[in-house]
């Protein structure tokens, strides 16, 4: 593949996985408003683990099998990622949300956290 291509690939790989949270993250967790937070969290998991097997044994021609792969790792985490936030969320102690969410949104500053 040329530089061409893989700028192409680059972006369509992109354009799917932004329209895949923008198309199916409200629905899917609606979907699943009756689950438990780490049965969603497991779920998420499990599509984004799919995903990323999906892009370690897909080749680079034709595109479809990378596309199918960002599709299924972004269905993935579509679920994930808001869970996560409810997770932690119900971890934290009234006072010291703050403290809980700055280090799982960034892990560097969680060196720097006094809790």
């Amino acid at each position: 593949m040329n530089v061409v291509e893989l700028t192409e690939l680059y972006a369509t790989l992109i354009l799917i996985n932004g329209g895949t949270i923008i198309l199916f993250q409200f629905a899917l967790l609606k979907i699943m408003e009756n689950w438990s937070p780490f049965l969603r969290a497991m779920s998420g998991v499990i599509f984004f683990a799919g995903g990323f097997f999906g892009f370690g044994i897909a080749p680079t021609e034709p595109w479809a099998w990378l596309a199918a792969s960002m599709f299924i790792l972004s269905i993935g985490e579509a679920i994930l990622f808001p869970t996560l936030n409810i997770i932690v969320d119900r971890l934290a102690p009234e006072h010291l949300k703050g403290s809980y969410f700055a280090p799982h949104r960034s892990p560097v500053l969680a060196l720097f956290s006094p809790h």
